[in-house]
């Protein structure tokens, strides 16, 4: 890892890894604790030094559950992964008796299997969850000119009523929040959850609860990755990743989406997933079709006679319009790294790309049980086929993908024929945030748009990546969050390509948090200003409009 201005001799200022906060019957955990797991039971022993440099106490707590209760929610930002404790680790670390009082509890408990119950939306069993569209923060370009004063809109935009919103799941589809499925599978003691969105910085994708007392070690990201340093642990680890990874990926893709449950389990059974490096080529232009691939992670690059076509990213798929006619590549495709280098001078520690591969036979075989799965790629494929002969404008979407801007889901774009330079919107950030503003009006210009210097709420964030003490991670709306216990490294500005990251007073690294805490709504620096030149886009939907005639 390079070393700069912010990380000369790290391990002297760390003074502790991220603190998960305790309730009550939780029991924080000290470093001791931790070795007597089979997590960490055969570590070598640097993971040990490591450790103990970061004094981890409060990186890891076993947190008690009854019968019934909730563990995680479906949607919820989900940075820590959770171990179901033994009878054997309770008694070597000595906690105590699950069964024991514990502080303000006074319900009965239920007597059921020693199991943990799963349920998510949407996941193989369940198809009754209803399924809608993105809700669109961007004000109407066509809304009424109404000029209201700073304080006015301030005071709007704190008693305006809440709306319903969707969340972005572990999955490319928007549920509605609250709305639950079936029972999907069971977590037992000595299991591992939660790894996916620990590790790939994704809201939860199911909802956990308890159907029996038990006692469950929270880990941070750091200590799950040291973890890993355990030759065993990471072996199984890896299997199990892989499973879920393939289901969720799965789950992602429309012709799979009505699938029989023996059908997907087959499909999971023997499709791979693939881990690509930047730039890595997946297929070339006159190759012959073997398989189809599925974007789980990051993002595909497609080529044709030298210029970019598309972007293919989480939740797409490559290579089926030649599966089935059984004609070779028409393009070639690469793996892409989704945003510029950084301005600071870092590399990224954490740009990848995954793919489910699901081969020739794998795909006939599919369609043999479910036709339906030809006709619909067949659709799909046609539809692409169409829209890359008449309607892709290669130029624009290159130019945006080489800005970073397909990545960002909460872009801020400034519309210089209306914006009026008087700076509402860097007033109105900095009154919402304790007069630190988080935006500059400043930054590279498309079309007549200023792409300001504003967290964009990444589809990847590289920011999260990297952090020696966990204090980054995503919030309950997918913001980007940052924990009191910061220390001011600068990890997370020189990995953020976009200057988005200050470090402000105190050595404590700031970012724009899109005014979450006012609760659902515009950000302020829309809301403020007058003349509807501020505007938060999805990237990719906002640009993909530019590519086709108006």
């Amino acid at each position: 890892m390079k070393t700069s201005g912010f990380m000369k001799n790290v391990s002297e200022e760390l003074t502790e890894l991220g603190k998960l906060r305790l309730r009550p019957g939780d029991v924080e955990l000290t470093l001791d604790d931790l070795f007597l797991t089979p997590l960490f039971a055969n570590a070598p022993p640097s993971v040990e030094r490591r450790l103990r440099t970061l004094r981890g106490k409060g990186a890891a707590v076993a947190r008690r559950f009854r019968a019934g209760d909730t563990v995680c929610r479906q949607g919820e930002p989900g940075w820590t992964a959770f171990y179901v404790l033994r009878d054997v680790d309770i008694e070597r670390i000595g906690l105590p008796p699950i069964s024991g009082p514990v502080e303000s509890e006074s319900r009965p408990r239920l007597k059921i299997p020693n199991q943990v119950s799963v349920t998510m939306p949407m996941l193989l069993l369940d198809r009754s969850t209803p399924v809608v569209g993105h809700v669109s923060v961007r004000p109407s370009a066509s809304r009424a000119k109404v000029q209201l004063g700073f304080l006015e809109r301030v005071k709007n935009q704190l008693v305006r009523p809440k709306r319903r919103r969707s969340v972005l799941i572990d999955t490319s589809m928007t549920l509605e929040v609250g709305e639950e499925g079936s029972l999907v599978g069971q977590v037992r003691k000595g299991d591992l959850f939660g790894e996916m969105s620990c590790f790939n910085h994704t809201p939860r994708s199911a909802t956990v609860r308890a159907t029996v007392d038990c006692y469950m070690l929270e880990l941070v990201k750091n200590v799950l990755e040291d973890a890993l340093e355990n030759d065993e642990f990471k072996k199984a680890l890896d299997e199990v990743y892989r499973k879920r990874a393939l289901e969720i990926g799965l789950r992602e893709v429309p012709i799979f989406q009505d699938a029989p449950i023996e059908l997907l389990q087959e499909v999971t059974r023997r499709a791979e997933l693939v881990r690509l490096e930047r730039d890595a080529v997946l297929f070339r232009e006159g190759d012959a079709p073997d398989a189809m691939y599925l974007v789980r992670m990051g993002s595909l690059k497609l080529v044709r006679d030298g210029r970019v076509l598309a972007y293919r990213s989480r939740g797409d798929s490559v290579g089926m319009g030649s599966l089935l006619a059984n004609e070779p590549r028409r393009t070639t495709v690469t793996a892409h790294y989704a945003h510029p280098e950084s301005s600071r001078g870092r590399g990224s520690l954490g740009a990848r790309v995954e793919v489910v591969r699901i081969s020739r036979d794998l795909f006939d075989d599919a369609c043999k049980m479910f036709p339906a799965i030809r006709a619909k790629a067949g659709e799909i494929a046609e539809r692409r086929s169409t829209h890359a002969t008449h309607d892709l404008a290669p130029s624009v979407e290159n130019h945006a993908g080489s800005l970073g801007l397909l990545a960002a889901e909460k872009l801020l774009l400034i519309d210089l024929e209306r914006c009026t330079r008087c700076d509402d919107c860097v007033a109105a950030c900095a009154a919402t945030h304790d007069d630190v503003p988080l935006l500059r009006r400043e930054g590279p210009r498309f079309g007549h748009y200023l792409v300001a210097t504003s967290c964009r709420q990444c589809t990847d964030p590289q920011c999260l990546v990297g952090c020696p003490v966990g204090s980054i991670h995503r919030g309950s709306s997918d913001e980007i969050e940052i924990e009191s216990w910061c220390i001011g490294c600068g990890i997370c500005a020189e990995q953020c390509p976009y200057d988005a990251i200050a470090i402000g007073k105190g050595r404590r690294a700031l970012v724009c948090d899109q005014c979450t805490s006012l609760g659902d709504g515009e950000p302020m620096c829309v809301h403020a200003c007058g003349h509807d030149a501020a505007m938060r886009v999805d990237g990719r939907s906002f640009f993909a409009g530019w590519s086709r005639p108006k």
